[in-house]
């Protein structure tokens, strides 16, 4: 019988993801970049754009690379504003530390 929940992992572990916040001006107000999930769970709701970190790469460039995969921008200026822990699964798929990455308009 097939795994009735396929996004879940067959042993628990921890996972690192990075999450983008971007923010711009435009016409003067403020606007925040969302993404429309192409994949389950969630499939076709809005989200930030980010996504896990591999195993080869550290947090920047992840973030860098989800970024350029989910938007297509492929330089932003990005800066680590924190790191969080979940002790509850907030993704349906694992639990663990997540990199919170912003780009700030500059003026």
């Amino acid at each position: 019988m097939a795994d009735p929940r396929p996004h879940r992992y067959k042993h628990p572990h921890p996972a690192v993801a990075a999450d983008l916040v971007i923010f711009t001006l435009l016409e003067g107000q403020l606007q925040l970049l969302l993404i429309e999930r192409g994949v389950e769970p969630y499939l076709g709701a809005w989200a930030l754009p980010g996504g896990f970190v591999r195993i080869d790469e550290d947090l920047p460039d992840a973030a860098q690379r989800e970024l350029r995969e989910e938007t297509g921008i492929s330089e932003a200026y990005l800066e680590q504003v924190g790191a969080f822990w979940e002790s509850q699964a907030r993704s349906a798929r694992a639990r663990g530390q997540r990199g919170l990455l912003c780009d700030y308009p500059r003026g």
